[in-house]
C-alpha cells in the first residue's frame, strides 16, 4: 500500500491510502458521439482488466464493469457548469483520481478543487478551432484553469506543443489514442462486405460526425466535379447546423449514425478532411483495417500516416486544400498496388501507435506519479 498526500483543496484533507495495483479512476465526459466516448470505452476496458476500479460520469453507460454515474454537463451557461462541477466533486470523494475529457467537462471539473488529482484531457484544443472567438476565449480559459490541473493528458507531442505555445502552463503527459485493433484488423474481406452492403465500383469513405470541425461540407460540394464514377460514403450523424442537402448526388451516400467497421471494409481509401483534431480515432481505425488515409495536415495526422522511418500509410495535404485532398484520394483509387502497400504499412502503424493496453500503461505511470 502507498500513502499519498492529495493536492491542496478548498478544505484540509488527510493523506489517502491507495493500492497502486488498483487505483480508483473517475472518467468524466460531456460528448456522446465521436472519438471521446470511444477513447474512454476502450481505455476503461483495459483499466478494469488490470484491476482498477473505474467510474464513468456522463450520459452513456459505456463499459461493462465500470460504475456509471448519470451526469449531464450543459454548455449553455456558467451556472450549469458550476452545478456539474459540484456533482463531480461529490463523486470524486469515492475515487483516487479524476480524469476530465474534453473542453466542457474540463471546465466543470476544475471550477471547484476536487481534493484528489484532477487530470484534463483536451482531445483537441478548443483554441485551434476555426472560430476566432473560440480560439481567443478557449486559450484564456485553459490558461486560467491550468493552476487547478495536476496534469494535462495529450494524444501526442504535437498536441502538447500546441498547449505550451498557448502559454497553458501545466504538466503534460502524452498517451496516444486507443483503437479496437483486433476488431478492425479482422474485418470481412472487401468483396464480401460489398455484397452485404450492396456497394459496387470504386469507393472512398469518410468517417465522422458531419460538422464544421470534420470538414465534410466542401468535400460534398466538390466530389462530383472532381471524380468520375467514384462513390463517397459519409459515415456519421449530421449535427445541427450542418447543411446536408435533402437530395444528395448519386455518387454520395450518407449512412447516418452507424458502425463504421463494415464501411471501412468496403473502402478503397479513407478521406479525412478534419479542420482540427487531437488525434483522430477514425484514422487509427482505418489504418488498423488496412486502408490508406488521405487527410489534412492537422494535429496527429503526420504522426499517424507519415512517420519518416516507415512506409507511408497515405497522404497528408495542407489544411483546406480540398482539390489536392481529392486528387490524392483518386491516386490511390486508381493504383491498387499503391493502396495495398500503404494499407499494409498502415496496419503495422496502427499496432505501434493505437494499442489500448499501451494507453492504459502510460496512464498508470501518470496516476502513480500523481498519487
Amino acid at each position: 500500500m502507498l500513502t499519498i498526500a492529495p493536492p491542496t483543496s478548498d478544505t484540509a484533507t488527510a493523506p489517502v491510502t491507495v493500492d497502486p495495483s488498483g487505483v480508483r479512476i473517475l472518467h468524466v465526459l460531456e460528448p456522446t458521439d465521436g472519438g471521446v466516448p470511444e477513447w474512454v470505452r476502450l481505455v476503461a476496458q483495459s483499466q478494469i482488466a488490470r484491476g482498477h476500479r473505474v467510474g464513468i460520469a456522463g450520459q452513456q453507460d459505456l463499459t461493462p464493469g465500470a460504475t456509471f454515474h448519470q451526469l449531464p454537463i450543459g454548455r449553455s451557461n456558467p451556472l450549469e457548469l458550476q452545478r456539474a462541477g459540484r456533482a463531480i466533486k461529490a463523486l470524486a470523494a469515492d475515487y483516487d483520481v479524476v480524469h476530465l475529457h474534453s473542453f466542457f467537462a474540463g471546465i466543470a471539473g476544475r471550477t471547484i478543487k476536487m481534493g484528489v488529482p484532477a487530470i484534463f484531457h483536451p482531445h483537441g484544443w478548443v483554441h485551434l478551432m476555426d472560430s476566432r472567438s473560440s480560439q481567443v476565449a478557449g486559450a484564456q480559459v485553459e490558461r486560467t484553469l491550468a493552476s487547478r490541473t495536476d496534469a494535462i493528458v495529450t494524444v501526442n507531442a504535437q498536441e502538447s506543443r500546441h498547449g505550451i505555445d498557448a502559454d497553458i502552463d501545466a504538466r503534460y503527459h502524452e498517451v496516444g489514442v486507443p483503437v479496437d485493433l483486433q476488431r478492425f484488423s479482422s474485418l470481412t474481406n472487401k468483396d464480401s462486405a460489398r455484397r452485404q452492403l450492396g456497394v459496387t465500383g470504386r469507393v472512398a469513405v469518410c468517417v465522422g460526425r458531419l460538422c464544421a470541425q470534420k470538414g465534410q461540407q466542401r468535400l460534398i460540394d466538390l466530389w462530383d466535379q472532381m471524380t468520375n464514377d467514384v462513390t463517397l460514403v459519409l459515415v456519421g450523424p449530421a449535427q445541427d447546423g450542418f447543411d446536408l442537402p435533402e437530395t444528395l448526388p448519386a455518387s454520395i451516400i450518407h449512412t447516418g449514425r452507424t458502425d463504421p467497421a463494415p464501411w471501412l471494409a468496403v473502402a478503397d481509401v479513407v478521406v479525412q478532411p478534419s479542420h482540427w483534431e487531437g488525434q483522430s480515432i477514425a484514422v487509427g481505425e482505418a489504418l488498423a483495417a488496412g486502408r490508406p488515409v488521405v487527410a489534412f495536415d492537422v494535429t496527429g495526422m503526420r504522426r499517424a500516416i507519415l512517420d519518416g522511418q516507415h512506409q507511408t500509410a497515405g497522404a497528408v495535404v495542407p489544411r483546406g486544400a480540398y482539390e489536392l485532398l481529392i486528387h490524392e484520394a483518386m491516386r490511390r483509387i486508381d493504383d491498387p498496388l499503391l493502396r495495398d502497400t500503404e494499407g499494409q504499412a498502415g496496419r503495422r502503424r496502427a499496432y505501434d501507435l493505437f494499442s489500448p493496453t499501451t494507453m492504459a500503461d502510460r496512464l498508470d505511470t501518470l496516476y502513480q506519479d500523481l498519487l
